[in-house]
């Protein structure tokens, strides 16, 4: 059961190694895919521009020479790039292998195995220090600049073929509008990222800063990145390139009004002069009207008065006109003022309700983080309740209740032995109880063990004759006998 069970795990660990490394090879396939057919459009393209060039043979001849010897040197360090490349992986999965069979690791040598990793972190810091990854970092930065700038003219140059092939019959005032036509595209672009691009005002203030300071994009990229890491490289190029398209939008915006209010002074100046031309004429007509009425004031009174009546029907008809384009002036001055006024405006309150969608955005994201945040804590607490709880309820109570079994055994046995009677205890019980058997009605009476034991024995008595020397012997021994007078 247990090798079958070790055999259904081991298969799942294949099975879930097998899933992570094709994972790993789609997620570094795609991209390489993708830069192994850049690069075959490039070549291609490259080689379709070298054809089409109308330049002398022999520029031509050290071009394409220049053009395979760089393909031959990158084919040669790709090649050991390769190499370098199949030599880790190689070592890299012998290693992952060793690691992984429990029967190598019981047979394997510790000093072996070490020098072996040692040697392969060499090699992966040797592969490290030959590829030129931070020069080839900032020549990208470079080119996406280039590229950039390059796209941002190209579509200057679409704009300006579109409004000429398009609108070639317009008349003076359509390419007056046509030529404002970058306040416009300006406004839009405020109305779209604001004056920082949605960044922050510290962080674009830091960038005009670093700008000025530095004089290529990679040390303008550094430089941002040491005080704000959390932007990327094609964030801050982005910016670099978003940042001159508004300068020069900008820029047009400023020669545009420039060139709007003195085209309106010069034609302010052209009517006055015209009206100013008018008057004269009037006058100077009026006057000879005058001299023609004084002259032929004899032959009819009819004729000299028609002209002067029509002389200052004119003159009254040029005052009105004058009148009325001032009006008008006057009107449309204030109509382009309204029309300024109102687009500030608008651009400044979508300005605002980006920033407050932005607040807002923000604000509801901190909320969220603190709302998790003080879940997440609250989970810790009860985890750690929940863990305190167990440990006293585990530890403490069960010593605890150990201790108690150990005192009251112990307390249990002195008590036993407390009431446990001593030998000489039951002794004084048995001779109690022996005493209480008996009868005490023979008190002082000699027993009759203690009358045998007194008894003595007189022995026939000889007329033996006895010598001095036995005299000793035949005394009385006190200690050992009993007198005749204790007889009873």
């Amino acid at each position: 059961m247990n090798a079958n069970s070790r055999i259904s795990v081991e298969k799942r660990k294949e099975s879930i190694r097998k899933k992570i490394t094709s994972a790993e090879k789609n997620l570094y396939m795609k991209p390489l895919l993708r830069l192994k057919q850049q690069e075959e459009i490039l070549e291609k393209g490259l080689i379709g521009a070298m054809e089409n060039m109308k330049i002398g043979s022999n520029l031509l001849h050290d071009i394409v020479h220049e053009h395979r010897e760089l393909s031959s040197k990158r084919q040669i360090f790709l090649n050991t790039l390769h190499d370098n490349v199949k030599d880790i992986t190689a070592e890299m999965e012998s290693v992952k292998e060793i690691a992984e069979n429990p029967e190598a690791i019981q047979k394997l040598d510790v000093n072996t195995y070490k020098l072996r990793l040692i040697k392969l972190s060499q090699k992966m810091q040797d592969f490290k220090k030959s590829c030129p990854i931070q020069t080839l970092m900032d020549e990208r930065v470079a080119l996406d600049s280039e590229l950039n700038e390059f796209e941002i003219d190209l579509q200057k140059c679409e704009k300006i073929q579109q409004s000429e092939t398009c609108f070639p019959f317009k008349t003076e005032s359509s390419k007056g509008k046509l030529e404002f036509r970058d306040v416009d595209d300006f406004h839009s672009l405020v109305a779209m990222t604001g004056h920082t691009e949605n960044w922050s005002t510290e962080d674009h203030l830091f960038f005009l800063k670093m700008r000025k300071k530095c004089e290529s994009i990679p040390a303008l990229v550094a430089a941002i990145q040491n005080k704000c890491p959390d932007l990327s490289i094609e964030t801050i190029v982005n910016h670099e390139a978003w940042y001159k398209h508004y300068e020069s939008l900008r820029e047009k915006q400023k020669a545009a009004v420039k060139e709007w209010r003195r085209r309106k002074e010069s034609d302010r100046n052209r009517n006055i002069d015209k009206a100013e031309e008018e008057i004269n004429d009037c006058n100077v007509d009026n006057d000879f009207s005058n001299d023609t009425i004084k002259e032929k004031k004899a032959i009819d009174v009819k004729k000299t008065r028609s002209p002067s009546s029509s002389a200052s029907s004119s003159t009254s008809e040029k005052k009105e006109l004058i009148k009325k384009w001032k009006m008008e002036r006057e009107s449309k001055r204030s109509m382009d003022e309204e029309q300024l006024r109102t687009q500030r405006r608008l651009s400044k309150e979508m300005d605002e309700n980006r920033r407050r969608r932005r607040r807002e955005k923000m604000q509801a994201a901190l909320d969220e983080y603190k709302r998790k945040k003080s879940l997440e804590n609250a989970i810790k607490e009860t985890e750690q309740l929940s863990k305190e709880k167990c440990k006293y309820d585990v530890t403490l109570v069960k010593a605890f209740r150990k201790q108690d079994k150990e005192f009251t055994k112990k307390r249990n046995d002195l008590i036993s032995r407390s009431k446990k009677p001593s030998r000489s205890e039951l002794v004084n019980i048995k001779r109690v109880e022996l005493v209480e058997a008996r009868d005490y009605s023979t008190l002082l009476d000699s027993t009759k063990v203690w009358r045998e034991k007194c008894k003595t024995d007189f022995p026939k008595r000889s007329n033996e004759p006895r010598f001095i020397k036995d005299v000793p012997r035949i005394c009385i021994r006190w200690r050992n006998e009993e007198s005749d007078d204790l007889r009873i």
